[in-house]
């Protein structure tokens, strides 16, 4: 019984040998460039019911969750991206897309959360900064790469 689980064990081990895991390229091959694609921040008063209603689910203070959110959503021709970094104790944070790149395999969303500078006065209150941009509508799988300052 044990050399069927050590058999199995070790089954289980090497049967992800030999794929690409890594996060270091997100197109999967650091010999096919990236398009960089141009996108537009808009404001929540801008997005259509059906994606304001998903970002709702979100944002509505009680449901809202510390924890980073990264969705997308197509519609009519487009493609909605929203990203937060949950809810924060207090102001002084931000939320930003630094890129936008379509590559052989995948769209790939560069952002950047910004917390506080040390010793800038804040606003004692929770929030949840934000940000939505538009693309134009690709069907490929969404890859997000994020970076802290």
């Amino acid at each position: 019984m044990r050399l069927w689980v050590f058999g199995m064990i070790s089954f289980l081990m090497l049967a992800g040998c030999g794929q690409d895991t890594s996060t270091s390229s997100p197109s999967g091959s650091s010999s096919h460039p990236s398009q960089i694609l141009k996108y537009q921040k808009v404001d929540f008063n801008e997005i259509p019911t059906q994606v304001e209603n998903l970002v709702r689910q979100f944002t509505i203070p009680g449901r809202s969750t510390n924890q980073p959110v990264l969705l997308t959503k197509n519609l009519n021709g487009k493609m909605y991206i929203f990203i937060s970094r949950g809810l924060v104790p207090t102001s002084g944070y931000d939320v930003s897309v630094t890129k936008v790149a379509q590559t052989e395999n995948n769209i790939v969303i560069y952002y950047k959360f910004t917390n506080p500078k040390p010793g800038e006065v804040l606003a004692n209150h929770s929030n949840m900064d934000y940000t939505i941009v538009v693309i134009p509508m690709r069907n490929l799988p969404v890859v997000f790469v994020g970076a802290a300052s």
